[in-house]
């Protein structure tokens, strides 16, 4: 008979609460393969060749597969949970917060109309939105309403 050699398997749990597994050499290498595939589901699990490992989302087909591995006479297990850096409990600093647009701008922006926009132009602007938005025409009441506050924005400013 040839020599056998012990199957090594590491589990390494991720941040993200899934399990990294790898498989190494070993006379149960196969036998191991087949197992996780068929004790985790399709849906469960993925192959990635390029790291060599499969990555598990579940813990609970994890524990079974595992718990079926241990039967094996020459497979190794090896769980850990990955070191955590520092950088990981560094506090960030919140984003900072932009304060929320003036009424003139927000009028502004309704209307699509440039801050040095004159009297006249504001009126031709809200006529031209009115008729395409207008409730009558096809148009949505809420959007109506927020025309015509920017257009009375805009002239009682100037």
């Amino acid at each position: 008979m040839g020599e056998r050699r012990m199957t090594n398997v590491s589990v390494r749990t991720n941040y993200d609460g899934t399990y990294t597994v790898r498989v190494h050499g070993g006379s149960e290498f196969t036998s191991v393969i087949e197992a996780l595939k068929s004790r985790i589901p399709p849906h469960s699990r993925s192959y990635s060749a390029d790291a060599k490992a499969w990555r598990i989302r579940s813990h609970y087909h994890l524990a079974k597969w595992l718990e079926e591995i241990n039967w094996f006479d020459d497979v190794e297990v090896e769980e850990y949970e990955q070191a955590r850096t520092e950088r990981q409990y560094q506090r960030q600093a919140p984003p900072p917060q932009t304060p929320p647009p003036s009424p003139r701008e927000s009028a502004l922006a309704t209307l699509h109309l440039a801050p040095s926009a004159p009297p006249e132009l504001i009126r031709a602007a809200h006529k031209a939105l009115a008729l395409i938005h207008h409730p009558d025409r096809g148009g949505v009441l809420e959007l109506m309403k927020a025309i015509n506050n920017a257009a009375d924005v805009l002239l009682k400013a100037a």
